[in-house]
């Protein structure tokens, strides 16, 4: 897992993660908290829903959230061949070099709880690792726990459901006798730990399965989950993109 900048309106902004040397871009609630701190006076962006917080270095959000920024700047970042994209120096910020043979470790899927960071992503052979850093070392990470044992789970979504003090987790789950030509979407669901650590996490329910036509197009599949809560939210619809 690598870190990548998009130039945005003239400022840095962190994506979710450069794997396999495409850019994988967080959305709306679940952009990470890290946000490039422009020139002084430039409006920063709410990390929740992209209003402006025109503020240097604390971001009050209009979603009630707050969060410590430190200037990102030019130094440690370099520029690429893609316009308005730069890369971190310090990539990667993580690897599959703990586990026995693994390859590769991608699609990053972020959400930030109080002061901790969580990042989910995913392994070929041992699921979805999910990891933790402080909010004030966002490329610190370490590795809390595996919520997903089982090969072929990949491309997770994670949504935090304040309301029940929970984290959703949706994934691509392949059919391994298919030799990944089909899948399903499923979730899985954890209470927020008090102290961070004893995630016990539910048995895979389906979310969905490929029945359209375009769906089963030389592969079955469905994934790449995006899910969102309209914003009004308590007994607001969910709405799930695929």
């Amino acid at each position: 897992v690598a870190l990548a900048a998009l130039s945005w309106m003239g400022q840095s902004v962190p994506l979710q993660g450069q794997v396999q040397g495409g850019l994988s871009t967080t959305h709306r609630d679940l952009l990470s908290p890290v946000v490039g701190v422009g020139a002084e006076g430039v409006p920063e962006y709410c990390y929740k829903c992209w209003d402006p917080c025109p503020c240097p270095d604390l971001l009050p959000t209009c979603c009630g959230t707050t969060a410590r920024v430190e200037a990102l700047g030019t130094e440690g970042w370099t520029n690429t061949t893609t316009a308005g994209v730069e890369d971190y120096d310090g990539n990667p910020i993580l690897t599959a070099a703990d586990d026995l043979a693994e390859w590769l470790l991608g699609d990053p899927a972020v959400v930030v709880i109080g002061d901790t960071i969580h990042l989910w992503g995913n392994e070929v052979f041992h699921g979805i690792i999910h990891y933790t850093a402080p909010l004030d070392d966002p490329f610190a990470f370490t590795k809390l726990e595996t919520s997903v044992h089982m090969p072929g789970s990949v491309r997770a979504f994670a949504v935090h459901d304040e309301a029940k003090g929970s984290i959703v987790l949706y994934y691509e789950q392949y059919e391994l006798r298919t030799l990944e030509q089909s899948s399903k979407l499923v979730w899985i669901e954890s209470a927020v730990p008090s102290d961070g650590s004893g995630w016990s996490w539910s048995r895979p329910t389906v979310a969905l399965e490929p029945e359209l036509d375009w769906e089963m197009v030389g592969t079955s599949r469905v994934g790449n989950a995006f899910v969102y809560q309209d914003s009004s939210g308590g007994d607001a619809p969910w709405h799930l993109y695929y």
